[in-house]
C-alpha cells in the first residue's frame, strides 16, 4: 500500500527537473546514456480483463455476501480510522518514550541525518519467509530497531512499552504517479501537466515491545498493515484537509498539519527508486537518500529503495536523540537478527520436510 501511494520526494524531483533542461531531465541510466530512468508505475486492479472476468461471472448469493462483509468492514475500519484522527487532532498523544517531543517543541538547527544502506535481495527473502510485503518488511525492522534503542539505552526500569501507544504518521499521495517517461512524452507534446499536492494522512500503530523472536515484529507490522489497506483513511483526510483549507485558509490547514503531526512519535514513508543504476548530469549516483527538515517529530525515518538496495534514512533532533549513530546501528542489527531468524527458520522448515 505504502510502497504504491507514498510521495516520492525522489519522483518529484526528476519531475521537475523535465521542464528546466533542453533534453527534458538530467537524469538518465548509467547502462543507457540516452535512456530516461524506468520508476514503477501502479495500474489499478480493476482493469478492462478483470472487468470482463467480472460480468461474465455469475453472481450468485455467495458473492453478494462476502461483498457485503468486504463493504461492511471498510466501513467500520473507515469510521474508526477517521474517528481516531480527529481524536488525535483534539487531545490524542503518543505516549511518552525517548523519541517522543514536548509541548512548545519547536525543531531546530539540531537537526541531524544518517543513513543506513541494506541488500534488496534480503529483504525480499525476509518477505517471502513471513508471506509479507515489503512494505512490512521495513515496518518491522523500523519496530525492532526502536524497541532495541529504548531497551539498550534506558534498560527495563524506566519505560514499560507493553501496551503503549505509538504511531507513525504517514503522507499517502493519492496523486496518480505518471513517471518520467510519461511525463517527458507529454512535455514533448506540450500537453499541460498537472501537478500539486494530493494527499492524506495515515496513522499506523508500532509495536515497539521486546520481543523474543525478531520475526514477531514483522508479523505485527503485516497485522497493522493488512488493517489500513481495508480502510479509507487516507481519502477522508485529504477531504478534511481541502475543508481546512476552504474555511481557514493555509494557516488553518498548517496548523492541522502540524497538530496531528506532533500528536505521533514517528514520520515514516517508504518510496520505490529506480531498479537499476542512474546518473545525473552524467555522474553515476550511488545511492538515493530522500529526507526533509522541520517536521514537527522527533525521529524521522525515510525508506527508499535503488538498483536492488535499500537505503533508511534517519533524521532526528539533536536534543532528543543525542547518539544518532548508534540508532542508525540498531537498525542494521535489528535487520540481521530478522534475517538471521528468518535463515533459521528456513532450516527448521526444511528439517520439518
Amino acid at each position: 500500500m505504502l510502497r504504491q501511494l507514498l510521495f516520492s520526494v525522489f519522483i518529484i524531483l526528476l519531475e521537475m527537473e523535465l521542464p528546466s533542461c533542453p533534453s527534458y531531465s538530467c537524469f538518465r541510466t548509467t547502462s543507457d546514456p540516452t535512456c530516461l530512468p524506468k520508476l514503477p508505475v501502479f495500474s489499478s486492479s480493476n482493469d478492462k480483463s478483470n472487468l470482463s472476468q467480472t460480468k461474465n461471472r455469475k453472481k450468485n448469493l455467495w458473492q453478494y455476501l462476502v461483498k457485503l462483509w468486504f463493504f461492511i468492514k471498510l466501513l467500520f475500519n473507515t469510521i474508526a480510522d477517521v474517528l481516531l484522527f480527529i481524536a488525535t487532532a483534539l487531545f490524542l498523544k503518543d505516549s511518552q518514550t525517548p523519541f517522543t517531543t514536548t509541548q512548545g517543541f519547536n525543531a531546530s538547527a539540531r537537526q541531524r541525518y544518517i543513513y543506513r544502506t541494506i541488500s534488496m535481495d534480503d529483504v525480499k527473502f525476509i518477505k517471502d519467509v513471513t508471506n509479507a510485503k515489503v512494505d512490512d518488511v521495513v515496518l518491522g525492522i523500523t519496530q525492532a530497531a526502536l524497541s532495541r534503542y529504548i531497551h539498550r539505552r534506558y534498560g527495563k526500569g524506566k519505560f514499560s512499552l507493553e501496551g503503549m501507544r505509538c504511531r507513525a504518521n504517514v503522507i499517502v499521495n493519492l496523486r496518480p504517479a505518471l513517471g518520467v517517461k510519461a511525463i517527458a512524452e507529454m512535455i514533448e507534446k506540450n500537453v499541460a501537466v498537472i501537478q500539486g499536492n494530493c494527499f492524506g494522512f495515515v496513522l499506523i500503530p508500532l509495536s515497539i515491545a521486546k520481543s523474543e523472536n525478531p520475526l514477531d515484529y514483522v508479523h505485527k507490522a503485516k497485522t497493522s498493515m493488512d488493517r489500513k489497506k481495508h480502510s479509507l483513511e487516507s481519502q477522508c483526510t485529504f477531504y478534511a484537509s481541502q475543508l481546512f483549507l476552504n474555511l481557514f485558509g493555509f494557516k488553518g490547514a498548517a496548523k492541522l498539519t502540524q497538530r496531528v503531526t506532533s500528536q505521533t512519535t514517528v514520520a515514516l514513508s517508504n518510496v520505490i527508486g529506480p531498479h537499476e543504476e542512474i546518473s545525473c548530469a552524467g555522474h553515476p549516483l550511488e545511492f538515493v537518500a530522500p529526507t526533509c527538515s522541520g517536521y514537527p517529530t522527533g525521529i524521522m525515518v525515510h525508506v527508499c529503495s535503488y538498483d536492488n538496495k535499500l537505503t533508511f534514512t534517519i533524521a532526528v533532533d539533536e536534543g532528543i536523540i543525542p547518539d544518532l549513530k548508534q540508532l542508525g546501528d540498531d537498525f542494521i542489527q535489528s535487520f540481521m537478527l530478522i534475517k538471521e531468524a528468518a535463515a533459521h527458520h528456513t532450516k527448521l522448515a526444511t528439517k520439518l520436510d
